[in-house]
């Protein structure tokens, strides 16, 4: 799913993980309920800075895509219709 991460684009990483998540939700490849990679597994298969998925993360549980429960992990949330991206 994060294949395409690329970190030469002018695009910062953080912005391409949750835009990645995003459009994965819309296309249906990320169910409500599904469990995220953690931060440390995620920055160690794109390698990069764990802040820099913590980042990613933080601005999508602020627009309601994911929620992170501690000690549990961070799993996508029902998004409405209208917040798809």
């Amino acid at each position: 799913m994060f294949d395409d991460i690329d970190p030469r684009s002018p695009t910062p990483l953080w912005e391409q993980i949750a835009a990645r998540v995003r459009v994965a939700v819309a296309a249906g490849e990320l169910r409500p309920g599904e469990i995220l990679p953690s931060v440390r597994e995620l920055a160690r298969r794109l390698r990069v800075n764990p802040a820099t998925v913590a980042q990613a993360y933080r601005d999508l549980t602020g627009e309601g895509f994911v929620e992170t429960r501690h000690g549990a992990g961070t799993f996508v949330r029902e998004v409405e219709g209208g917040r798809r991206a």
